[in-house]
């Protein structure tokens, strides 16, 4: 595989050894090495930075990876098949927005903008919309500043970033608290000015604590700020300068700290604040630094904040061994979702080589007595224009949960098995995309429950005592994690004990190893507990999150009354076995994560608050009848949706397959003149669709002939234009035989040696000759049109439109409609018109009806329907 690779050599060269390169260390150094050496092992990676787009003009590209950075440029110069954009950024309208927005809500001086700070959002959004896909480092704050400016969701994919090098920690006895600011430049987009708010307020200056800065201020306001805030500070700051990330100075610095700070305006994931929680460090960061992992709370952006005031008198006020336990769990974190950086980026990246950006998952969904209710779902799913997934279903004995369970699990071929119950009621469309997304930044984490999740203690506990599901008796101990618990849980992604069923993720590679379901608790109840803890034994992460999933119990409440007898059994002896393989703890020392929930528009959250409104207020309405109104109103959104809406938007599509628009102008043509599915020969056809003039005619229900000598793509047409005529000929004024020049960009490829030569003097690479049948055009009407002169005849053969002119001339009857080609290519700017082929035609008979520059599109004068 030929990939070409677009980063910085100011930041990684591999052509020069790492102690020459200054910024080895640093974030985009990192970055850069570390897709040069996952690519190369993918095929033979050609490096180039930014500047260089002149050496690979013309090139042939399997994989291209790049920043924004002269990425749609570097998709025109050169013929590439795949391409990757890596993001380092929010989308580029967020960021000016957030920075602009700040700019006037704290009245800063315009003085403050670097020359940087705001970005050309037109070029790059231009780039985000020509990638194939999109890799970015970052958190669910940066996925949504694309997904809400259009980038489909299936397009990007997070990672979060990782560091070479960590510090040991050091525990202190003594000593002020240390904090930490270390960017790569000290202005508006880093926080500055909320950092200086914060500390020149006299309730912080006036307490006990050191502050030491890295970085270079963005321009002489920031120059002029800093040394002012130096001045305030006296000996409690400490100014560093630059200092290379590499450098056992910079090592030190970060290491004798206790608190990283940094407010970022906006971030894909900071890199420095990543260093510093490699370190154990314990990180103060705005939710838009991109990480998750925030155990004193998130900081606002605003300069005067008493939220942030706050959160920094509790980490002054924290004892000494609360310090080092929050550096333990900061390192804890770190090795959980940060330490396998090298292999997300590699997965990323392989993912989207093989289009499979996001791992499969199996949804496992065991029914009893719910027929009735479960079919109209299944036939909506059914209805789904293009499904992207399969469904298989078995029919089984009243067996229940665990062996339901286990049925599916040993079918699961998904990279994650997901397991519910048809007592859920699931209202948030994102589910499986946010655990999958939790999942694939945390290898060591086997389960995610999206219900609740549960703690467990020894038997005889006592003294719990809170809000939420306490439940302590004979048989169990245990506390219910949920948003009764402790609303703040809504937004967390927790660790905890165990999980409870409905929907449970499941990493699958975990159950291949360590097994499914135990069905000793079979028929039902604690064996998700029991896999929860067989998780933990063997070194996995056990992790929450309260999705907007209401669970019912409806299937345990069939067994009520009378049949209850039958389970009794079961509930007191399932206990007993847990207990005797399980020792709970009763101290729980977990982490915790911010969760923010993905972007959705105005309609899905109405949806999403009406379910959740009406099945929590049904008891009090009543159940069934709200819940049908419910669903009723859902399937009125659908149908709307599906008839009206999406027939609208499609009424105000239009697609093209044509390199400028040409087969929409000829629609347009073919309306006016009233002429239905026309009959079309395509000379020099290139390609089924790309750039094809005649991939939406053929779309649309019209047939034609296809003449294209590179036998590269005969293949090609026979797949996938198999009601055409497909020739695999050159056309000339005679039958025979002629050298046909094929050039590194397929495009170019021609019979003329007078076109072979200016394009190598354009700087093409001549690759190869071949020795091509040609026939002529009136062979091609007589046999293969069996006489029928077509309706419209495309004409794209490279330097060679003369011969077959001469064709026309003779004809009787001639096409109604020509395209022919009439700008030469030109690699240096605009290409020339060719005026004497225009001349030509229109001689005739034809008259010109539009010219998209490329290409002329003629009405023949005499044409009648």
């Amino acid at each position: 595989m030929k990939i070409l690779l677009s980063y910085s050599k100011y930041h990684f060269d591999p052509s020069k050894s790492p102690q020459v390169q200054k910024y080895w260390y640093t974030s985009a150094g990192i970055l850069a090495r570390s897709l040069y050496r996952i690519l190369s092992e993918i095929g033979d990676v050609t490096y180039i930075g930014g500047n260089e787009i002149d050496s690979i003009r013309g090139g042939e590209f399997d994989l291209f990876v790049g920043t924004h950075y002269k990425f749609r440029k570097i998709l025109k110069l050169c013929q590439i098949k795949k391409s990757i954009l890596f993001a380092v950024n929010m989308h580029p309208l967020e960021r000016n927005r957030l920075l602009l927005s700040f700019l006037l809500r704290e009245r800063l001086n315009l003085q403050a903008l670097a020359g940087w700070d705001l970005m050309n959002f037109m070029s790059i959004r231009q780039s985000l919309s020509s990638a194939d896909y999109i890799i970015c480092a970052g958190n669910m704050k940066t996925f949504n500043s694309y997904i809400k400016r259009g980038i489909p969701k299936k397009k990007i994919k997070m990672i979060n970033y990782g560091v070479e090098y960590h510090s040991e920690i050091i525990k202190k006895k003594v000593g002020v608290p240390e904090f930490v600011y270390s960017t790569s430049e000290i202005g508006l987009r880093k926080g500055f000015d909320i950092l200086y708010s914060l500390f020149t307020n006299p309730r912080i200056t006036s307490q006990e604590f050191h502050l030491k800065i890295m970085g270079l201020p963005t321009n002489a306001f920031y120059e002029k700020k800093l040394k002012k805030f130096l001045k305030i500070l006296g000996n409690k700051a400490e100014y560093f300068g630059w200092v290379d990330a590499g450098s056992l100075k910079y090592r030190r610095i970060v290491a004798k700290s206790d608190f990283f700070i940094l407010p970022s305006l906006e971030e894909g994931q900071a890199g420095t604040a990543v260093e510093a929680i490699g370190s154990g460090i314990i990180p103060l960061l705005s939710e838009n630094c991109g990480i998750d992992f925030a155990p004193l709370g998130t900081l606002e952006l605003k300069t005067d904040s008493e939220v942030n005031r706050k959160i920094f008198l509790k980490a002054l006020s924290m004892p000494k061994d609360e310090v080092t336990r929050w550096k333990i769990k900061t390192k804890e974190y770190y090795k959980l979702f940060h330490a396998d950086f090298i292999n997300f980026l590699a997965e990323a990246v392989q993912g989207a080589v093989k289009n499979e950006l996001y791992p499969k998952i199996s949804v496992v969904l065991p029914i009893f007595n719910k027929e009735k209710t479960i079919k109209p779902l299944i036939e909506l799913l059914d209805q789904k224009e293009k499904k992207d997934y399969r469904v298989t279903f078995s029919v089984t004995p009243n067996i229940f949960e665990t062996k339901t369970n286990n049925l599916g699990l040993k079918k699961s071929t998904g990279k994650y098995a997901v397991v519910l119950q048809d007592d859920n009621f699931i209202f948030d469309k994102n589910i499986f995309f946010e655990a999958v997304s939790v999942m694939e930044k945390s290898p060591k984490t086997a389960i995610l429950g999206a219900l609740a999740g549960v703690n467990f203690y020894p038997r005889g506990t006592k003294g719990l005592s809170g809000k939420g599901q306490i439940v302590v008796n004979e048989h169990e101990v245990y506390w219910r994690q949920d948003e009764n618990t402790n609303p703040e849980l809504k937004h967390r992604i927790f660790e905890t004990d165990a999980c409870m069923r409905g929907p449970l993720i499941i990493r699958n590679s975990f159950l291949e190893k360590f097994g499914i379901l135990d069905e000793a608790y079979a028929p039902y109840y604690m064996d998700d507990m029991d896999l929860c803890f067989r998780a933990k034994s063997k070194g996995y992460k056990v992790f929450a999150f309260l999705s907007d999933t209401v669970n019912t119990s409806g299937s345990i409440s069939v067994y009520q009354g009378n049949n209850w007898k039958i389970w009794e059994k079961v509930v007191k002896e399932n206990p007993d076995r847990f207990y005797s393989r399980w020792q709970p703890t009763k101290i729980k020392d977990f982490l915790e994560l911010e969760r923010i929930p993905l972007y959705e528009n105005l309609m899905e959250k109405i949806t999403r608050i009406t379910g959740l409104f009406l099945m929590k207020n049904g008891k009090k309405f009543g159940n069934r009848i709200l819940i049908y109104i419910y669903y009723l109103g859902r399937q009125l959104i659908n149908f709307i949706s599906l008839n009206y809406i999406s027939r609208f938007k499609k009424n105000y599509k239009n697609v093209s397959y044509s390199q400028c628009g040409e087969d929409r102008i000829i629609l347009h043509l073919l309306e006016t003149i009233g002429l239905d599915k026309p009959f079309y020969v395509d000379i020099g056809a290139y390609h089924p669709f790309h750039i094809s003039n005649t991939a939406l005619l053929y779309e649309l229900g019209s047939r034609g002939v296809n003449v294209e000598p590179n036998p590269d793509v005969r293949g090609l047409f026979h797949k996938y234009r198999s009601q055409d005529i497909n020739i695999s000929a050159g056309i000339s004024d005679s039958e025979g035989v002629m050298i046909y020049y094929c050039f590194n960009v397929s495009t170019l490829n021609t019979f003329s040696q007078k076109e072979a030569r200016r394009n190598l003097r354009e700087g093409y690479k001549l690759i190869g000759k071949k020795k091509i049948p040609v026939t002529t055009l009136k062979k091609i009407i007589r046999i293969y049109c069996l006489g029928r002169v077509p309706d419209i005849l495309f004409i794209d053969i490279e330097g060679s439109e003369v011969k077959l002119l001469n064709s026309l001339k003779n004809m009787k009857i001639k096409p109604a409609i020509l395209c022919v080609e009439t700008a030469g290519f030109s690699a240096k700017g605009i290409a020339r018109k060719n005026i004497n082929l225009i001349n030509s035609i229109t001689r005739l008979g034809y008259k010109l009806y539009a010219d998209t520059h490329l290409n002329s599109i003629f009405i023949n004068r005499s044409f009648r329907k």
